[in-house]
């Protein structure tokens, strides 16, 4: 085949995540914690709720329209309790933190593998501090997560990547991420 005429449309084309994601069809918001939709985030959801210090950002376990796996819900639970424990232990009630993303529309569109693919299986989740910390808060924090996820780590159950520390190429901001086997 040969083209003999000159191209006179032009597509527009954009790699802008935000961009994308803004024209994708999405879950209404008031299904995103559907317990029926979402089981195993709505497990993780009532941990949440029920521990000091923690939040979720939004809507971002399940942001994407998907429900994160079981092991992922009961792993999030047990880094929570790992890390509440360690507040506890140490003194320290001013720190919060919050889950920024799961199963969610960002990593859905991500154009970055190798870990966002986990997001996009429902096998990985972020963890952040509260936007306001200051450094040494940080330096704290990252401690207190290492320490009580090292024992997962060990055991082969997670991986573990401090992207305060070591942003990837993607990252939008600091946070901790958990991939689970």
């Amino acid at each position: 085949m040969m083209i003999t005429s000159e191209a006179t449309e032009t597509v527009a084309f954009t790699d802008d995540i935000s961009e994308i994601i803004s024209t994708l069809p999405t879950v209404p918001t008031s299904e995103l914690d559907n317990e029926n939709l979402f089981p195993n985030a709505a497990k993780l959801r009532k941990q949440i709720e029920n521990t000091p210090n923690f939040r979720e950002k939004g809507f971002e376990l399940t942001s994407s329209g998907n429900d994160i796996t079981a092991p992922t819900a009961n792993r999030g639970i047990g880094i929570m309790r790992n890390i509440s424990g360690e507040l506890k232990k140490q003194g320290i009630k001013d720190l919060r933190f919050r889950w920024t993303g799961g199963h969610d529309l960002f990593h859905m569109v991500n154009p970055m593998p190798p870990k966002s693919t986990y997001h996009r299986l429902g096998k990985a989740l972020d963890l952040a501090i509260q936007t306001d910390a200051t450094t040494e808060q940080i330096k704290i924090a990252s401690d207190i997560v290492f320490k009580s996820v090292s024992g997962m780590v060990t055991l082969g159950q997670i991986e573990y990547l401090n992207e305060y520390e070591k942003p990837t190429g993607h990252a939008t901001g600091g946070h901790w991420h958990f991939t689970f086997k």
